[in-house]
């Protein structure tokens, strides 16, 4: 998949200048992201942040002190261990979001031929016997009207949508659709079943650094940071990206026991021998396992990176929806090309997988169109 990750983006190196060069401890290999020179992609990314926040700079050194160093090629480059600046989807140019629409919509409007109806939503997907034929189409909730299909149809409405119209047009699990009177086309039990969605957990502890949600918090200085992005691109509406850290649990494995020193009463080094600064939330109240546990039970948010509702595999007997090729099983011309066709929950951000998946895809319906 690494080829069709490289296709998708062009990144854009971080600007020293504004990072603080030459102290700066960033650390940043462009090999990750440009193997060949033709590793430009629509979509752009870069180390944006024209102002990097002291808390980042804070955070990164108290991160060293625990052997959370950082990483020599970031977080891009398929290992995850250490620390690392983040990079986020921002055009270096512009200082805004590059989406999938300002970047490959806009870029296929103006190099191709294609209609984009806008305000449109798809409301169910025709068929005759199992081909696809259409699709069913309403405008602002109101006016109805077909489109015809020539080759297929490529759904790609998100892991809750794409389900959704799925079982409205008669596919997904039989005793369902059956309960609403919707014919069924193809008995798929997995149609919206098996969502994941990562969980996080908030640690907070208090610190003397001011932070970027308190400078933003303040009301008298909502105009002048304002007038510095507008203007400048400056400020602190343009620090958008954070410095994170990745801590791997050791597997389950016989441990060793050796000597370290030839002193029988070592200092040992404990994080009570370090400055740390009290935690606020959960706080002291939480301190017993049976604490924590509640407390993760109660307060974990989901990440709104949710997946596989259209799950990929073999067999739709265990619950699969689509084929290696993004094809839905027991139909003809019919594909899911977003989240919920993937198989499980990433373990990371899933936005690149996203658009190397739909490069793959893309390749694959080229390849076919040929045969």
């Amino acid at each position: 998949m690494l080829p069709f990750v490289i296709k998708s983006s062009t990144l854009a190196p971080p600007d020293w200048e504004k990072r603080g060069a030459p102290n700066a401890t960033f650390v940043f290999d462009r090999t990750v992201f440009y193997v060949h020179s033709s590793s430009y992609g629509p979509l752009q990314v870069s180390y944006y942040s024209k102002r990097v926040h002291p808390t980042n700079t804070s955070f990164a050194e108290a991160l060293r002190t625990i052997d959370l160093r950082p990483s020599r090629s970031g977080f891009n480059g398929g290992l995850l261990s250490g620390s690392a600046y983040t990079t986020e989807t921002i055009h270096p140019a512009s200082a805004t979001r590059s989406s999938s629409h300002t970047s490959y919509l806009t870029c296929a409007i103006q190099n191709i031929q294609l209609k984009v109806y806008n305000m449109a939503l798809a409301s169910k997907i025709l068929f005759r016997g199992d081909k696809e034929t259409g699709v069913t189409v309403s405008t602002e909730g109101t006016s109805l009207y077909t489109l015809t299909a020539t080759k297929e149809v490529v759904l790609f409405a998100g892991m809750f949508h794409s389900p959704q119209l799925l079982m409205l047009s008669g596919v997904g699990p039989r005793p369902l659709l059956d309960s609403l009177r919707i014919p069924v086309i193809s008995d798929l039990p997995g149609v919206g079943q098996h969502l994941q969605d990562p969980i996080f957990i908030s640690v907070q502890s208090g610190v003397k650094t001011p932070s970027l949600a308190s400078e933003l918090a303040d009301p008298n200085r909502l105009g002048p940071n304002l007038t510095a992005y507008i203007n400048k691109k400056a400020g602190p509406y343009s620090s958008a990206g954070g410095y994170i850290a990745f801590e791997k649990l050791p597997a389950a494995s016989r441990a060793v026991f050796s000597a370290r020193t030839r002193d029988g009463s070592p200092t040992l080094r404990t994080p009570s021998s370090w400055k740390v600064v009290p935690e606020v939330t959960p706080g002291r109240s939480v301190e017993t396992d049976e604490q924590i546990l509640d407390y993760i039970q109660n307060k974990a948010m989901q990440m709104w990176h949710a997946s596989a509702t259209d799950a990929m595999g073999n067999d739709p007997a265990n619950g699969t929806v689509v084929d290696w090729r993004a094809k839905v099983f027991g139909v003809d011309g019919l594909r899911v090309v977003d989240a919920s066709a993937l198989p499980f929950a990433l373990p990371g951000h899933p936005q690149v997988t996203i658009y190397a998946f739909a490069e793959e895809i893309a390749a694959l319906i080229l390849e076919d169109i040929k045969q």
